[in-house]
């Protein structure tokens, strides 16, 4: 039991070590240059949206979300 245990270990070992910090790194560039960088690029669209209308009026009705609780959620 020892020696299944080990032998788990070890392969764990080894995948959540160089292989995984190279697909993890990879996947992150790959979808950067798919979508064009666009969380760098559109910056400022995203913070008039997420904290700029969070000092606004709140959203009336049935179903709504304020973009404060919006981004606490996301957070």
């Amino acid at each position: 039991m020892n020696g299944l245990l080990l032998v788990i270990q070890t392969i764990s070992d080894f995948l959540w070590g160089t292989p995984m910090t190279i697909a993890l790194i990879g996947t992150g560039l790959y979808l950067s240059i798919k979508f064009k960088f666009r969380y760098i690029t559109k910056i400022k669209f995203h913070f008039q949206n997420t904290f700029g209308k969070m000092f606004k009026g709140k959203g009336e009705g049935e179903g709504t979300v304020s973009g404060f609780a919006a981004a606490c959620t996301a957070m």
